[in-house]
């Protein structure tokens, strides 16, 4: 498994490109604003799973482009 850290600074992972599969990670230490998250998805038909997310202040945070 693959762990990611934040730092406790803003989105740990921000997905922009249409299509993507994010899968198999630990993502930890992300943001603590509202709209800051483990995972920020900002496209379409990407595909998110088997991950581990903690220490976010948002697991999975979804944006409409």
């Amino acid at each position: 498994v693959t762990s990611i850290d934040g730092g406790g600074l803003g989105d740990v992972v921000h997905i922009t490109a249409n299509d993507v599969t994010f899968t198999g990670f630990t993502v930890i230490g992300g943001g603590t604003d509202q709209k800051e998250a483990g995972i920020h998805v900002s496209s379409n038909s990407s595909r998110i799973s088997n991950n581990v997310v903690s220490n976010c202040n948002n697991g999975i945070y979804l944006s409409i482009n």
